[in-house]
């Protein structure tokens, strides 16, 4: 699609206010208003950002309040060892880059949808071969290799 591979392009979504990068104003919470398709970071906001996109979720997690609880001055996850206290005590740019990835690719997941949902239905209905069909391995070849 005209795109380096590992690139990704740039998507609709855009770091309208920045997050600020003070340590007083790191973000302790996110949220989104899904009537102004914008994510809330702190003081900062990201738009459009698609009710879609926002609630994509791969195996019931929610991938950007994921990544975002993870970045929140409290921070996710659990805490195995005193490196686990170290944070970052503002927000860099680098977070707000990252974020626009993660979204940038999540809206041309969602955009791909229909057209994977396709494909995979087509594959399943298409011909099958059973197991018993392939060539069976030699003993020598079931051996690990030395």
């Amino acid at each position: 699609d005209g795109h380096a591979a590992g690139a990704v392009p740039k998507g609709r979504a855009e770091a309208v206010e920045p997050v600020p990068q003070t340590p007083d104003r790191y973000p302790e919470r996110h949220w989104y208003d899904e009537e102004t398709e914008t994510l809330h970071v702190g003081e900062g906001t990201f738009a459009p950002v698609s009710k879609d996109v926002r609630g994509f979720s791969i195996s019931g997690l929610d991938v950007i309040g994921s990544w975002l609880d993870y970045r929140m001055r409290a921070g996710a996850g659990r805490r195995s060892s005193d490196l686990d206290k170290i944070r970052p005590t503002t927000w860099p740019a680098e977070f707000t880059e990252e974020l626009l990835r993660v979204i940038w690719i999540l809206e041309r997941t969602v955009e791909l949808g229909p057209t994977l949902d396709a494909l995979l239905d087509e594959i399943v209905a298409g011909p099958v071969f059973l197991a018993e069909d392939l060539p069976q391995p030699t003993e020598a070849e079931r051996q690990a290799p030395s």
